[in-house]
């Protein structure tokens, strides 16, 4: 009995070894970039204790790549939205701005591509899992005489919104809601279009896109992520000016909203010089207990380039800051600019507070 008790504790033991032995190293520091290459506009998703980012972009297998990771930092590329062979047929050129979100028990992605009038028009697809496979719908969702893109989601008291930039005869730029339908494939029949911005802030020289809805409970307060500018804007200080800022509302999420007056990640190529054109970001809560954006940036002297001189995909801790009166507003923990020293991983139990 005793050596058949040794036997079952061996046993054990070897097999209590091999668990830990399959837990993975996450790093306590990282320096940017999380994913190095070009992933632009990351949309990003928790689902399943596992984190999903999708990224413009296309290779030999497929549009929109997608990324899987358990800390935000280490990413392995696990497929794409679309081969070659699902693609919907009124799509054409220039797939952009995916987004992944779970609507009515599936995931859903949302991204812009143009029509074979050659007008950027907002898709969806749906699917079980983030990694796919995915099914689209034959025709758009969302789509107008002008370009729409940069299509993201939000849910409040009940009903879905669909969220996107919508250029005006390609003059001016507005951030617009319109209510979708319950399983978040449709625009909701009869409903109109709401503004919630549009660029009227010196330094988005004309531009606001990439809008990212975040809502604050403890402030009950709605927040619009954008980047404003356009990479081939020129800063005052001579940098790239394309940049990420951000709108409040108090309560309501179409408005209105109040605009910081500048951005909260900039270029900053005196102090911080490897990075520039941070922008298109997704803001995302860690164990309900940290903040953290993931964004593009370009490598600095390489602004429009692609390849390894594309647009990274970065990370960087926000936090929210009070005012007196007890609603906040969100600040860059590193300073407002793209982080290229080592950070904190949100893994390191000393970054895990506001």
């Amino acid at each position: 009995r005793s050596t058949g008790t040794s036997q079952l504790m061996r046993s054990l033991l070897w097999v209590l070894l091999c668990l830990v032995g399959t837990v993975e190293n996450k790093p306590s520091r990282y320096t940017n970039p999380v994913v190095p290459g070009n992933y632009p506009d990351p949309g990003v998703l928790f689902f399943r204790g596992r984190w999903y980012a999708v990224t413009t972009g296309s290779d030999r297998h497929g549009k929109f790549p997608i990324h899987e990771s358990s800390d935000l930092v280490s990413w392995k590329k696990i497929g794409n939205i679309f081969s070659d062979q699902d693609q919907p047929a009124w799509a054409t050129t220039d797939w952009w701005a995916p987004e992944l979100h779970l609507v009515d028990g599936k995931v859903v992605a949302y991204f812009a591509v143009r029509n074979h009038k050659g007008v950027h028009c907002i898709g969806v697809a749906h699917a079980r899992r983030p990694h796919g496979p995915y099914t689209a719908r034959a025709e758009p969702i969302a789509h107008g005489v002008d370009p729409y893109i940069d299509p993201t989601f939000f849910r409040w008291n009940g009903t879905n919104y669909l969220v996107w930039k919508y250029d005006v005869m390609q003059l001016h730029t507005k951030i617009v809601a319109q209510p979708i339908t319950a399983d978040g494939l449709r625009l909701q029949p009869g409903s109109k279009q709401t503004e919630l911005i549009h660029a009227d802030q010196p330094w988005e020289h004309g531009i606001t896109e990439a809008p990212w809805m975040v809502y604050q409970r403890a402030s009950n307060q709605w927040f619009i992520f954008y980047s404003g500018s356009g990479f081939n804007q020129r800063a005052p200080n001579g940098n790239c000016a394309y940049s990420v800022g951000v709108a409040r509302s108090n309560g309501n999420p179409l408005g209105p909203y109040n605009k910081l007056p500048q951005p909260i990640i900039t270029a900053d190529l005196v102090h911080h010089d490897n990075f520039t054109g941070p922008g298109h970001c997704s803001v995302v809560r860690w164990n309900d207990t940290a903040t953290y954006m993931v964004y593009h940036a370009w490598t600095t002297g390489h602004v429009g380039g692609a390849g390894q001189f594309g647009r990274h995909m970065m990370l960087d801790r926000v936090v929210w800051v009070a005012d007196e009166d007890g609603s906040v507003w969100p600040q860059m923990a590193a300073g407002n600019h793209p982080t290229d020293t080592p950070q904190l991983s949100p893994t390191n139990k000393t970054n895990n507070n506001e």
